[in-house]
């Protein structure tokens, strides 16, 4: 653990939270979500939050394994942000990855037959994000799967970031968002979605980001795909006119239409340190998302855009 000693201590009753990252148990029971550094849980109806982790740790981005036995989520308690699962309950905290030096990852995300975790690293001197495979049942140096640099005298136009990656339920595809080339202070930066076949490598852009005659009004800048329990929809988060809202895609019949707008502001113009939105996910059934909109927990239903307050109490 930290070896940092706590001299104070702050405590109060919160209902709402910022930047909250959700997920949903595959049974549709449970939500799981970070706030201010812990990990808290709720009944899929709100209620009263029940915290899974405490003390000087930053912990954030938790994400249920499939069957539901363990969550995922991001430690600092080692001393360096890592990699770690524990059991749904909160107990056995375990380290999957060893890095020791000052590390940032984002967004991790299991397998669909939970074998294995992806999660985005961040290359401070490459400034940019590769994508790493790790094996949950053991600590390790993971697989580098997508690095900054394409080849090692690659020019800077060509490095590309990736983020927020997300597998297909059937395990063939990865969706993702991705940026090629350098970004500046003026600019909004363009994110595309990428899909990869885990099997052959093969890549193919899902949602583009066309360009815009005002750089400032991206029309079309995807990221934070989640896909729908039966894959055929996939949701993301986009940029228009200054805002940024949530879209849905049909991968059958290429339909994209917005489904919120506007939502929690991106961190397009920042460093996304906890990714360029906050997560959200899909209902078992596939009709809503669990999502934080307005510092509430919500429920947003994929037909009408309507949605419901989850209502939850947490001690902080």
């Amino acid at each position: 653990g930290l070896s940092l000693e706590t001299t104070r201590t702050i405590e109060f009753d919160t209902d709402e939270g910022t930047w909250l990252s959700l997920d949903m148990s595959a049974d549709g029971r449970w939500i799981v979500f970070d706030l201010l550094g812990d990990l808290y849980v709720i009944g899929a109806q709100g209620g009263e939050a029940r915290r899974l982790t405490s003390g000087a740790a930053f912990d954030s981005q938790p994400v249920f394994s499939p069957d539901g036995r363990w969550i995922a989520f991001l430690s600092d308690r080692s001393g360096a942000e890592n990699l770690w699962i524990m059991g749904s309950d909160g107990s056995a905290p375990r380290q999957v990855s060893v890095r020791d030096d000052n590390t940032v990852f984002v967004s991790p995300e299991w397998a669909a037959d939970g074998r294995a975790l992806y999660v985005s690293h961040h290359r401070a001197d490459l400034n940019g994000f590769e994508l790493w495979q790790f094996d949950p049942s053991t600590a390790g140096e993971g697989m580098l799967l997508l690095p900054v640099k394409p080849a090692p005298e690659a020019p800077r136009e060509s490095w590309a970031s990736a983020l927020g990656a997300v597998p297909s339920p059937d395990g063939r595809y990865l969706y993702y968002a991705s940026h090629v080339g350098d970004t500046d202070d003026e600019h909004v930066p363009e994110w595309t979605l990428r899909r990869r076949d885990l099997a052959s490598g093969a890549e193919e852009t899902v949602v583009s980001a066309p360009r815009s005659p005002r750089p400032d009004l991206v029309i079309g800048t995807a990221f934070r795909p989640i896909l729908s329990p039966d894959g055929r929809h996939l949701v993301y988060g986009a940029r228009y006119q200054g805002q940024t809202g949530l879209r849905m895609l049909d991968l059958a019949t290429r339909e994209d239409r917005w489904l919120a707008f506007p939502v929690q502001h991106d961190e397009l113009m920042a460093g996304p340190w906890r990714d360029l939105l906050p997560r959200y996910d899909f209902t078992p059934d596939g009709r809503a998302l669990i999502v934080n909109l307005g510092g509430r927990i919500a429920r947003l239903d994929v037909a009408t855009g309507a949605s419901q307050d989850i209502p939850f109490r947490a001690r902080v």
